[in-house]
């Protein structure tokens, strides 16, 4: 049964968030985390609003520049536009680093995935234009990303208003992007891993960027604020990035990163929670990943797969059985879903309207065909080619 008194608390949250659409004010440093929050409360099951009304708000705000959008006020940090510079978004297919935003490129990504996942719930409501429209504007970040940003790789960068690439580019800089560098935004792509996996060489160079990406050359663990040329998975930009191996096939590197992640950097003691929480950003994915589940979608309940910590928990319809779970069983060895094996490493919404048992049975050895074949991969959304 869902959990009516959250389901209220949720309730009253949308009103209030659907209520500063119109406004313009966010509170928020980038992006647009208000159509992304609505859109994951009716994937979730909490629907027990006007959703119609809120989406339609929504669009209003995806397809008709506001005055807030349009101006720089609170910029660079709170500007005040639900969609900063949507008339470059609209007319460019990225926001530019002339912009009313808080750098363009960070405000680029963060936007496709607000799109991406109003495309979701456009979908949920039999409308289907709107859904294709919005999910192709959420492939825009294929926009900026540069295959000669470096003399040897491609990356996210920076881009001018006349279509030129933003100049001085670095890699490992942690000042040309919200927070973060173009190294560690490169994988911040939630709904089309494969896409990017195919624009950086396809799966077996992907993965290796993401080896570099965790470790140093001498095999050291890079997770937690070292140099900018590696992860920082205290950070939002970086918590994404363990999961992008699932879409490479290398669904057992998901698993020991996420395990190595919580065990380094989540700890028993007075600092145990790394960086700032933001309002439960960080031990939320704490949580999720002890459970061996992660919702890397925008606007989907589709859950990424990697081992639970706990022998079992029970979430709504979902029930996690992992009896062999410990500190060193930490690979996947098999998964039975409803009692029939499978080699997916993630599950589809089913779970949202009627249970769904997860099996797991661990090990302190990969199984490396678990999720290898694409078939068992997570999925992907890439913009129509029609």
């Amino acid at each position: 049964m869902p959990n009516l008194y959250l389901i209220k608390q949720i309730n009253s949250m949308v009103y209030g968030i659907a209520g500063l659409i119109t406004q313009g004010p966010t509170g928020v440093m980038s992006g647009d985390p208000s159509t992304i929050a609505i859109a994951n409360f009716v994937a979730f099951g909490a629907d027990d609003f006007d959703v119609t009304g809120a989406y339609h708000s929504l669009r209003q705000a995806a397809i008709n520049p506001t005055e807030f959008d349009l101006s720089d006020i609170g910029c660079p940090v709170f500007c005040r536009g639900q969609k900063p510079s949507l008339d470059q978004w609209q007319s460019l297919g990225y926001i530019a680093d002339e912009s009313n935003s808080w750098e363009g490129a960070s405000e680029t990504l963060e936007q496709a995935s607000s799109y991406f996942s109003l495309g979701q719930l456009a979908n949920r409501l039999d409308k289907t234009e709107d859904a294709t429209r919005f999910i192709n504007e959420a492939g825009y970040w294929r926009n900026i990303y540069n295959a000669s940003a470096t003399e040897s790789l491609g990356y996210i960068q920076g881009r001018n208003k006349d279509g030129s690439w933003k100049k001085d580019f670095d890699a490992f800089s942690g000042h040309l992007f919200v927070e973060g560098s173009p190294a560690q935004y490169l994988w911040m792509i939630p709904h089309d891993g494969a896409g990017l996996a195919e624009i950086l060489g396809g799966d077996e160079a992907m993965s290796k960027r993401l080896d570099a990406h965790f470790k140093k050359p001498d095999g050291t663990w890079v997770l937690y604020r070292d140099s900018a040329e590696y992860a920082d998975v205290s950070n939002q930009p970086s918590i994404l990035s363990p999961w992008m191996y699932l879409h490479t096939g290398d669904a057992y590197k998901t698993q020991q990163t996420v395990r190595e992640t919580m065990k380094q950097l989540w700890l028993d003691a007075p600092d145990g929670i790394p960086g700032q929480d933001d309002l439960g950003q960080m031990s939320s994915w704490y949580v999720f990943s002890s459970l061996g589940i992660y919702p890397k979608y925008p606007g989907r309940a589709d859950l990424a797969l990697s081992s639970p910590q706990f022998t079992f928990a029970q979430i709504g319809n979902l029930t996690i059985n992992a009896p062999d779970a410990s500190e060193d069983k930490i690979y996947i060895d098999a998964l039975r879903v409803n009692g029939k094996p499978s080699l997916n490493s993630w599950i589809d919404e089913t779970y949202i309207n009627k249970p769904v048992t997860l099996q797991f049975s661990l090990s302190e050895e990969p199984n490396k065909v678990f999720g290898q074949a694409k078939e068992n991969r997570p999925p992907s959304y890439s913009p129509s080619k029609n």
